[in-house]
């Protein structure tokens, strides 16, 4: 459902004469969250990894956006009462539905960026040269073979 409000505005011109000048905003819901799945390479997990959280940061920056416009769309209406009661209970439930997605999007940035930040510590254990790590590693591994298998 796409909504399209008008806005007027009074503008003076000469001595007496008045213009309105009507403005129109289209405030469209947004689609619903899309993640496409990430495919994690054996070869190159870090580079996944790195998708994932780009991913995630495109998906918040986007849904900040639509409520930043789903916001300035309800303060435009809000002095010279423009919309009737209704138009405006529809325009806070979008908002509302919005800023429910940015933070849902913001905990899913939050993940990523967890998932990324253990994946570097674990390429990086990989590495050691010591092998310290390198039991705890396989273990992981082990655990996340048998959940997936």
């Amino acid at each position: 459902m796409t909504m399209k409000l008008t806005h007027t505005q009074r503008t003076r011109f000469g001595r007496d004469r008045d213009r309105r000048i009507g403005r129109i905003t289209e405030v469209a819901p947004a689609t619903s969250v899309v993640r496409p799945p990430v495919a994690i390479s054996p070869a190159d997990p870090l580079g996944a990894a790195r998708e994932a959280r780009l991913h995630a940061e495109r998906q918040l920056r986007r849904s900040e956006l639509e409520r930043d416009q789903t916001a300035r769309a309800l303060e435009l209406n809000l002095s010279p009462m423009a919309l009737d009661e209704a138009a405006r209970e529809r325009l806070r439930a979008a908002y509302a539905e919005v800023a429910a997605r940015v933070e849902i999007n913001r905990r899913a940035l939050d993940r990523a960026r967890a998932v990324e930040d253990a994946a570097v510590v674990i390429s990086q254990t990989i590495d050691d040269e010591d092998g310290a790590g390198r039991e705890i590693v396989e273990g992981l591994a082990q655990l996340l073979a048998s959940r997936n298998g």
